[in-house]
């Protein structure tokens, strides 16, 4: 959900809330409300929408525009952008993929082996 609030933003399509409850399944307002405050915790928008603070609704900042930019989840993508301004590119690339990835420690107990050998 995260991703999608930040491409409504990226293309300028108004307030996130209103655009996505026009969706075929629009997503939970509570849920929508906390992802786009998870958003202004991570920096990816702003407090102030156009100059007037906004409690659900910010501006896109330039960290917003390259995590929108990235497939990957936001967190994992401001450890790279992080990763690259602080010169530990290569460092935090093996750290984002091992935590994009399902833990191996989690395999379906009756199924043995034939798990991995798919």
């Amino acid at each position: 959900l995260e991703t999608v609030v930040l491409r409504v933003k990226l293309l300028d399509l108004g307030d996130p809330r209103h655009i996505l409850s026009l969706a075929l399944q629009p997503p939970n307002l509570s849920d929508l409300e906390r992802t786009i405050l998870n958003l202004k915790e991570v920096g990816a928008l702003t407090l102030t929408l156009g100059g007037v603070g906004n409690k659900y609704d910010g501006d896109l900042t330039f960290l917003g525009r390259v995590l929108a930019s990235l497939p990957l989840d936001v967190k994992l993508g401001k450890l790279l952008a992080l990763g690259h301004v602080f010169g530990y590119l290569e460092e935090c690339l093996v750290i984002a993929a091992g935590l994009s990835t399902k833990s191996f420690f989690q395999k379906p107990y009756k199924l043995g082996d034939q798990t991995f050998y798919k």
